[in-house]
């Protein structure tokens, strides 16, 4: 009975047991509490907006605070590119990615010439400036700050009617191709700019003579008088059909606006950052070119979903090629909007010496081109110009250079301010801190790196379809990153 008592003393008390589940509880709570802050936090950093990014959050699996940075590359030179991985065309007028465009010359043989020449017509300014176009029977001239119908001198809209009036212009809008015209689907553009104090206001109007009241022709102001403000002065150009139509600023920094008009309803875009400083220009080095720059008159020729703008000033040729969005691929009031350019004027041979060259277009969709070479005594050929649109003979991609500096290791990334354009196609994107080691990214998705690295990587890869008219373009790719310090 005695050593039976001894041995119940040396057991746990109720009290024991009860105490130690209780631990065992807690412990457990606190561990699934913890865990599922961190699978919390991590959701959270994916969610972030971006303009909160860049705030330092303590990440307790890192062991210390991460700070936040960012980056975005504009395109406007290779700086921040691998150019030895890098197989995209890079535009550095646009500053833009893209697949390769793809054109040929074709110089023509003197037989081909001597059968077309008769046949083709070249829009073209006389050596004093003057401009005639012609639509039926009917002429309308520009000569210096005067207009003339058939000879007949007209007035100006009232806005022109100003001694601040720098310059007018015009253009002949057509009808679309293939479809019988009664005369009222064309019209002539007129474009004239005034000066305003310290700036330039441009306006552009409807000109169409069938439509005038009495003795009065008739005008139709078509933009707002704030479309075409600009601190720069410059010279109108238009082109296209009556029911799809551009007017173009050209200036140190153009403006455009397209005008898309369907069952009498009439649609505006934007189009002026197709035709920035660098399109417009001939340097790069900003000042010394606005100090020298010399607008161009542009004229523009539409063919399908294809826009080329080219130069009507002597000693400033250019080749603009501007296109529009697919019908699929937008909503109804995107649908055929200009929504990529590139600059093909490095095409034109302008180390051959070549001064300007106009073009037109042929009923098989090729334009012909009236090369102009000024050291030839300005000798004039004629050459073919074939867009083949783009090579997609394979997958093109960009890679980084290292956009991380910062002394830290990067531990999580995320693609963020996005621009591309007709972007049907596949646009794959990859994040890495080592360069090796790659982590498919979705735009605006937070990427964690398990194994934080010192550097920084994106890549991106476009795969091609088989349309070969048409490419994605991207404008610009930003970075959000989170990195621990050393």
């Amino acid at each position: 009975m005695q050593k039976q008592r001894k041995i119940d003393r040396r057991r746990p008390s109720r009290d024991f047991f009860l105490a130690l589940m209780a631990g065992i509880t807690i412990l457990t709570v606190v561990t699934v509490g913890f865990l599922y802050y961190q699978a919390r936090l991590v959701g959270r950093i994916a969610r972030i907006p971006a303009f909160e990014f860049q705030l330092p959050i303590g990440l307790p699996f890192f062991g210390q605070t991460a700070q936040g940075s960012s980056f975005t590359d504009l395109f406007s030179g290779a700086g921040w590119l691998n150019t030895t991985g890098t197989t995209l065309y890079q535009d550095f007028a646009m500053t833009t990615l893209s697949y390769p465009p793809k054109v040929e010359w074709e110089k023509l043989a003197d037989k081909e010439v001597e059968k077309i020449k008769e046949k083709v017509f070249f829009v073209r300014l006389e050596e004093d400036g003057t401009d005639k176009r012609c639509l039926n029977d009917k002429c309308l001239t520009q000569k210096g700050l005067e207009l003339f119908l058939d000879g007949q001198k007209i007035s100006l809209p009232s806005e022109l009617r100003t001694p601040e009036l720098l310059n007018i212009s015009i253009g002949a809008i057509y009808p679309v191709r293939n479809i019988i015209s009664n005369g009222a689907d064309k019209f002539w553009l007129l474009g004239g700019v005034v000066k305003d104090g310290g700036q330039y206001r441009g306006y552009v109007y409807k000109f169409d003579p069938s439509a005038s009241s009495g003795q009065a022709p008739e005008f139709t102001k078509i933009f707002e008088d704030s479309d075409f403000l600009s601190p720069y002065p410059g010279v109108f150009g238009f082109g296209g059909t009556s029911d799809n139509w551009v007017a173009i600023y050209g200036a140190y920094e153009g403006i455009a606006w397209q005008t898309k008009t369907k069952n009498s309803f009439s649609s505006f875009h934007n189009i002026s950052h197709f035709f920035p400083i660098r399109v417009m220009g001939d340097s790069v080095k900003l000042q010394e070119a606005k100090e020298r720059f010399v607008s161009f008159r542009p004229e523009a020729i539409k063919n399908g979903k294809n826009w080329y703008v080219y130069s009507l000033t002597s000693g400033k040729p250019k080749l603009i090629k501007l296109v529009e969005d697919k019908e699929g691929l937008s909503t109804p009031l995107e649908a055929g909007k200009i929504n990529a350019a590139w600059d093909l004027t490095e095409n034109l041979g302008l180390d051959q010496g070549i001064t300007s060259a106009s073009f037109m277009l042929e009923k098989s969709g090729s334009l012909l081109a009236l090369i102009t070479k000024s050291d030839e005594e300005n000798k004039t050929e004629l050459r073919r110009f074939v867009d083949l649109g783009f090579d997609k003979s394979q997958p093109f991609e960009a890679v980084s250079s290292n956009i991380n500096t910062l002394p830290g290791k990067v531990v999580s990334a995320r693609i963020s301010g996005l621009q591309k354009f007709l972007d049907g196609e596949n646009m794959l994107f990859w994040l890495s801190n080592d360069g090796v080691f790659w982590k498919e990214a979705k735009p605006y998705e937070t990427v964690v790196f398990t194994d934080p690295q010192p550097k920084l990587f994106w890549r991106v890869k476009f795969i091609p379809n088989e349309d070969l008219t048409t490419s994605p373009v991207l404008d610009r790719l930003g970075l959000e990153w989170q990195w621990v310090p050393n």
